[in-house]
């Protein structure tokens, strides 16, 4: 079937929305749309950052994890660093709450895919960064070499060397956190060369603004 006709136009709006951090906004907007609409990719992708950037990551999960819209997005990428993005906020929230137990749940919850996205799994998975903040909970626990251990893993994860999807190029960003919470700081510098030279430079427009993540990623591993 055809796209709603208004799809593409709606999500460049809702792009502006929340760059100026206008969320609840976004949400009302999503809402008031017809189904058909709705539930368009490009604008189903925007109904799930409103959510989570609202707070209510919990809630963006569910929406992502129910969806058969995630089947069919483009190159089966984005879906799982949505994934990743709203257990990660989720596990942040309970990490600074003191409720460690469901951090490391939220945490652990990284390295499973449920079957909705389980379709065109990405071959170089975001690994790091779940196994990076597992050892912030258990650094938080008093549990050193727990958290060593945990660090090691992430830092030792294998990196896809150039490719342009964001989602890899963050599980190099985690593993070079790890590496400096462990003194690596030769694990580090390679890290961070590769961050500045890694970028092939293909991709969608959602994918320009790539660069500057990676300077933003090398100069917080500095």
């Amino acid at each position: 079937a055809l796209a709603p006709p208004h799809a593409a136009l709606e999500a460049e709006f809702l792009l502006a929305l929340r760059l100026e951090g206008r969320h609840e906004e976004s949400l009302a907007r999503i809402l008031s749309l017809p189904p058909r609409e709705r539930d368009d990719y490009r604008v189903l992708k925007f109904h799930i950052y409103a959510l989570c950037d609202a707070g209510r990551p919990d809630d963006a999960l569910t929406l992502l994890c129910s969806s058969p819209q995630m089947r069919l997005w483009e190159g089966e990428v984005l879906p799982h660093k949505y994934y990743l993005d709203c257990l990660l906020a989720t596990g942040l929230r309970e990490l600074q709450a003191g409720r460690f137990a469901h951090a490391e749940k939220a945490f652990r919850r990284m390295l499973r895919y449920p079957a909705s996205l389980g379709h065109g799994k990405p071959l170089v998975c975001n690994e790091a960064i779940a196994y990076y903040h597992l050892g912030l909970v258990a650094e938080s626990m008093g549990q050193e070499a727990k958290a060593r251990a945990l660090w090691m893993v992430a830092a030792a994860q294998d990196q896809a060397h150039a490719h342009h999807w964001i989602s890899y190029r963050e599980n190099e960003f985690f593993g070079g956190l790890a590496a400096r919470k462990l003194d690596d700081q030769e694990a580090v510098r390679t890290i961070a060369h590769r961050l500045s030279h890694g970028y092939s430079g293909r991709g969608s427009a959602e994918m320009l603004d790539i660069p500057i993540q990676m300077q933003v990623w090398r100069r917080d591993l500095a």
